[in-house]
This record gives structure tokens, sequence and C-alpha cells, in this order.
């Protein structure tokens, strides 16, 4: 088994560890230290999220393939399928034109 580093709640490849510390971050102003921490801090507010979005993905699919076999064989219609497409929150209408500020 590949070796770990064990920082905080993370467990680090060994490997991938070194690459940051001894490759990526030597010519940047970002201590070891920050990376890991920040990155961990990211992964816990990101976390969340991400798994919201993973749950919405799977039942948009399952819905996408329970109506795509409920109409295998029948005549496609773009307007029918567009309309099921929005229905489920996988096509959603153009809004106008924005910007985002830092």
């Amino acid at each position: 088994m590949d070796k770990m580093v064990e920082l905080g709640a993370l467990k680090i490849n060994k490997a991938l560890y070194d690459f940051i510390k001894d490759e990526a971050l030597p010519h940047s102003k970002i201590t070891v230290e920050h990376f890991w921490n920040a990155f961990e801090h990211t992964l816990q507010t990101l976390a969340p999220k991400n798994l919201s979005l993973l749950q919405t993905r799977d039942l948009i699919q399952a819905k996408l393939d329970a109506w795509y076999l409920s109409h295998k064989g029948q005549k496609f219609s773009l307007e029918e399928q567009k309309v099921f497409l929005k229905e489920i929150g996988y096509l959603v209408d153009e809004v106008e034109d924005f910007v985002i500020n830092p």
C-alpha cells in the first residue's frame, strides 16, 4: 500500500505530498502548511455542496433513464423532449447577460 502523510483530517499520498512540497510550492510564496490547511478547509467547505450536487445528478439521471425507457420505440419529438428536460431541471431558460464582480 502507498505510504500516507496525515495532516489534520487529511490522509495524503506521500508521492503527492512530496510533489507539492518539493516541486509545486518552492517557487511560490505559499508554505506547505498553508497549502494543506487551505486545501483541507476547502474540502470541508465544499464537500457538503458536492454531495448535494451528486445526489441531484443521480436524481436527474434516474428521471432521464425512466423517461427514455418509457418512450422507447416511439417517434422522437424534440418539443416533447424539451418540455420534459425543463420539467426535471435539466434545461433552464436563458437569463440576461450578467457580470460577476470579485
